[in-house]
């Protein structure tokens, strides 16, 4: 799970993507949880970052929980520039959640979908 807080600049979303790549190496597949609940702005260069940064990692779905209607907004913006890059976006859901339980009842949820088409 990333707890992001505070502004984020390029370097903090290349550090989040690094972590994410080293995560999901070797797997088919991975989904994320994300705590925007006390995100600040991000640059337009922690976005771009971000879009190559994760351009390599399989997401097959976000959850967000928590944040305002900013934090939401820029969340999208850039999940939305993430997936247009992947090949099967039409396969990476986003979600939000006002709380991480809700949240993370969805991931089961999309894990056992996708565990279920691996068969």
């Amino acid at each position: 799970m990333a707890s992001l807080v505070g502004d984020l600049d390029a370097a903090d979303t290349a550090r989040i993507a690094a972590e994410a790549r080293r995560v999901a190496s070797g797997r088919s597949w991975a989904l994320l949880l994300c705590d925007i609940g006390r995100i600040g702005s991000l640059t337009s260069e922690a976005r771009r970052t971000a879009v190559d940064g994760f351009r390599s990692v399989p997401i097959r779905g976000i959850a967000f929980f928590g944040g305002s209607r900013n934090s939401r907004s820029q969340s999208t913006l850039m999940a939305n520039a993430m997936s247009l890059l992947n090949s099967r976006r039409d396969e990476s859901p986003i979600r939000f959640f006002l709380t991480e339980s809700e949240a993370r009842v969805w991931l089961v949820q999309r894990r056992d979908e996708l565990r279920r088409g691996a068969r």
